[in-house]
């Protein structure tokens, strides 16, 4: 159970820090995109097992085959 809720607080900073590179202005173009490289590699650290983070994006952008 705490593995649980500890892996709720991880998605929730990361939920936070996706919804701040997004409202970011045209200006801060650069520092968004270094937060979002920051954050996909984070995911991809922290992603175990199936289905694969390229597998899931697929699926979440409607490419299922």
């Amino acid at each position: 159970m705490n593995r649980l809720n500890e892996m709720e607080r991880e998605i929730h900073e990361l939920k936070l820090r996706v919804g701040a590179a997004l409202s970011v202005d045209r200006g801060d173009v650069e520092a968004a995109v270094g937060d979002y490289l920051a954050l996909r590699g984070e995911v991809s650290l922290r992603w175990v097992g199936e289905p694969s983070v390229l597998e899931e994006l697929g699926k979440s952008r409607g490419h299922e085959r």
